[in-house]
């Protein structure tokens, strides 16, 4: 799931990027009247970035309709996302181990806490 959903990012950034491009040329354009002319090759690039991010949005959604709790993450995904908001509030790694054990029963816990309370760690260094 997380492939698809970098993919579906990078799909994003570069629309973003080619709707910057246009937006640059628009606004490099000083024409006597309100007429604007736009290079074809950026339009079309541009309604191709557009149609790829759609479609891939569309298989994500897809995708998520299909798993059966409908928010598309699985345990451990689950796990890592309750670890680092346990770790954000300032719980002891030791309660975050015994909650994940407990509810989840995933043998990689112990590395889904480490990445979080690292990651935290990361964050508050910056």
């Amino acid at each position: 799931m997380a492939d698809g959903t970098s993919g579906l990012y990078e799909s994003i950034d570069q629309v973003r990027a080619q709707a910057a491009a246009l937006q640059e040329s628009l606004a490099s354009v000083r024409a006597a009247d309100d007429t604007v002319t736009v290079p074809g090759d950026l339009i079309e690039r541009l309604d191709a970035g557009i149609k790829r991010a759609r479609a891939e949005i569309a298989e994500m959604q897809s995708r998520l309709s299909a798993q059966p709790n409908g928010d598309g993450l699985d345990d451990a995904d689950r796990a890592g996302m309750i670890a680092l908001n346990m770790a954000l509030n300032g719980a002891p790694r030791t309660e975050t181990d015994r909650y994940l054990e407990q509810t989840f029963g995933l043998p990689d816990r112990e590395r889904i806490v480490e990445a979080a309370y690292e990651q935290v760690k990361r964050l508050r260094s910056v």
